[in-house]
């Protein structure tokens, strides 16, 4: 019988608000130094009524705290005692292996990336999760008939899976990211929990799935991202359990399907940054995404812009007025595998994986220019000041396909388009297409490039003006 979710006394905050402190080196401070400290006991478990029962004792599974001041024993001996004393800067880098080789002041190598399932936008075949007994012991769930693999569409199912680095580690890894790319199902997916934890560790983290930000609804994508660092569990963080064990099992009840994950490790303060693009705002809105605008102030002397056909949520009239959405350009990679050719706009210094970077420099109206934008910070799509022109950056899906399937683009929950759909034979994804043309600057025109390279063709046509193309997705 599926009851819904009563109660989470704990995890009312997120889990990634109880950080545990980290000295200069970000490892984790032990709450206690003495070595012979005994492993936490657990408080009384959290009340909470889910409609399929799991182990909520076991504390692999994250839901309830280790005593306070308690320290697992078999921890104790990796952790820093912040006892006071300074710490030079030549000290992590003194520490040699039996052979006398200098060890690594982090980990080798620097950087690590584990993907796990493929990112297809959840296309069958399943791709299979590395599910062990260990992650059915702790969910207390024996049977493998009611597990499911990578991009399941079912309800009342188990999930889990245990990523396997391989690594050498002296101070361990200094940043991790967890990257979950889901859809909740038409059921009771909101009392979903999400449980982290390495094997051996004495404790693991645990949420549900509501408590972390994000705005979740029936049979719409969203790519949660945690910080590995700031996830509690028990007297440690994830982060350092990974460093310590060596593996991550993640574990997810049951009414939420997952298409991927990644695992992203790291020696500097920071993972890779999520390649956030926009897309083409449809008349309805964003919905949840972010909202982004980019405004050109085109050309005032016999100003000549034109637009025809489906241009979404943008205005275009002497001036024009660029809506976006915002969205992990992850989602795209499907379709840029199966060959279709688009673009979407670079709101971020990365693009997604597969992607080529192109950057379309707009010349503005020089007399009393008021171009402006408000795209996130750190993005290369911005107003060039202080003459007020317009860098526009985009990621290009290079493809020449015919016969591309729409279904290969993400669902995002609202009507949105993308930058293409010149060639209708290529943009056979499209339901419709459009274009605008801007007048930009006449007087000594400094648009770039002059002669773009061939692959923007779906999507541009330059020289002293610009016409995009575009395309209606969704």
């Amino acid at each position: 019988m599926r009851r819904t979710l009563l109660a989470f006394l704990f995890l009312a905050v997120p889990g990634s608000a109880l950080a545990q402190e980290v000295d200069d080196l970000d490892k984790p401070i032990a709450t206690s130094c003495d070595p012979q400290a005994a492993e936490g006991v657990p408080e009384a478990r959290l009340s909470i009524e889910l409609d399929e029962p799991i182990d909520l004792a076991n504390p692999s599974l994250g839901f309830y705290p280790s005593a306070p001041g308690t320290v697992d024993v078999r921890k104790s001996g990796s952790e820093t005692c912040n006892d006071g004393s300074a710490r030079t800067a030549e000290e992590p880098y003194e520490k040699t292996d039996d052979a006398s080789r200098l060890l690594a002041p982090c980990a080798f190598p620097s950087s690590l990336t584990l993907q796990a399932g493929v990112h297809d936008n959840f296309a069958l075949p399943f791709d299979p999760a590395n599910l062990t007994p260990a992650i059915m012991a702790a969910a207390g769930v024996p049977n493998p008939a009611r597990w499911v693999a990578f991009d399941a569409n079912r309800v009342n199912a188990h999930f889990g899976h245990q990523f396997q680095p391989v690594f050498q580690s002296l101070f361990g890894y200094q940043s991790g990211k967890l990257t979950l790319h889901i859809r909740p199902l038409g059921d009771i997916f909101t009392n979903d929990t999400l449980s982290l934890w390495a094997t051996n560790a004495a404790a693991g983290w645990g949420a549900p799935l509501s408590s972390l930000g994000y705005r979740l609804a029936a049979g719409q994508d969203a790519v949660i991202e945690l910080d590995l660092r700031k996830l509690r569990s028990g007297n440690s963080n994830v982060l350092a359990d990974i460093n310590q064990f060596g593996d991550l099992n993640v574990y997810m009840q049951d009414d939420t399907a997952i298409d991927d994950m990644t695992l992203t490790l790291s020696c500097s303060n920071s993972a890779i940054p999520t390649p956030w693009v926009g897309v083409v705002r449809g008349p309805q809105g964003c919905g949840t995404l972010p909202a982004y605008d980019v405004f050109f102030d085109n050309e005032d002397n016999r100003n000549a812009n034109n637009r025809g056909g489906w241009i979404g949520a943008i205005e275009s009239n002497k001036n024009t007025l660029l809506r976006l959405c915002g969205v992990d350009g992850r989602l795209f990679i499907p379709a840029q595998l199966e060959g279709a050719g688009f673009a979407v706009v670079s709101l971020a210094p990365n693009c997604p994986e597969g992607f080529t970077r192109f950057d379309r420099f707009h010349d503005n109206e020089d007399n009393r220019p008021a171009s402006w934008d408000n795209a996130p910070s750190g993005s290369p799509t911005y107003t060039v000041q202080p003459e007020k022109n317009t860098n526009m950056a985009f990621c290009v899906a290079t493809g020449v396909t015919s016969g591309v399937s729409n279904s290969t683009f993400p669902t995002l929950g609202v009507s949105y388009g993308v930058f293409g759909g010149r060639s209708p034979k290529i943009s056979s994804w499209a339901l419709d297409r459009g274009f605008i043309f801007m007048d930009d600057e006449d007087r000594r025109n400094r648009n770039q490039p002059a002669n773009p390279p061939g692959y923007t063709y779906e999507f541009l046509t330059a020289g002293s003006n610009t016409t995009y193309y575009l395309a209606r997705v969704k």
